[in-house]
This record gives structure tokens, C-alpha cells and sequence, in this order.
């Protein structure tokens, strides 16, 4: 089943492809694999919502994310995210 969700951004991590306040729709649907470079969607363990890049997929598929901005949570501090924590592809940006 394809889902669609629309979130809103938050801060400047994404700057400057994504500015605070922006609206950000994601979609998921069944067979979605990330793909390098691509926006997500993710609800990260110990820092819930987050729009961030795929830098890296590993075999398993956990995905190595970062933010556009030197403002955003280091990769390092993220870690490894698993795919099931996948919320949505970004498909389309409302600025605010």
C-alpha cells in the first residue's frame, strides 16, 4: 500500500535545500529501497523525526545519513539507522 505523509522541518540541518519551516511530503510504498543521495524520512531511536540524505547503504540496508548544513547532528552521533525506521521517501518540498 502507498502512504503519503507531509512534515514539517525543523531547524536548519538541511539547509539549504530544506529551510526551518518548510513542509516536506514523503511517500512509502511496498519494495521502496533507498537510494544514495536520495532525502528520507527517518524516526530515529533516540532522536525521533528527522529529514536527512543517504550516504550510505549497507548490506543489511541500514542507511548512513546526514545533514546538508554544518548546523546538523553529526552521522557519527546518528550512527547506523535501520531501513525499518524508514518513514518516507521525500518526493516533494513546500517552502514555507
Amino acid at each position: 500500500m502507498f502512504r503519503l505523509k507531509i512534515h514539517r522541518v525543523v531547524g536548519q540541518s538541511m539547509s539549504p535545500t530544506l529551510a526551518d519551516n518548510d513542509y516536506v511530503v514523503c511517500g512509502l510504498w511496498p519494495g521502496f529501497l533507498p537510494i544514495k543521495g536520495c532525502l528520507v524520512v527517518v524516526f530515529h531511536p533516540q532522536l525521533h523525526t528527522l529529514v536527512k540524505r543517504v550516504e550510505n547503504i549497507d548490506r543489511s540496508g541500514r542507511l548512513w545519513l546526514s545533514g546538508d548544513s554544518d548546523s546538523s547532528i553529526s552521522s557519527d552521533k546518528m550512527g547506523w539507522v535501520d531501513k525499518k525506521h524508514i518513514v518516507g521517501r521525500v518526493i516533494y518540498c513546500i517552502s514555507a
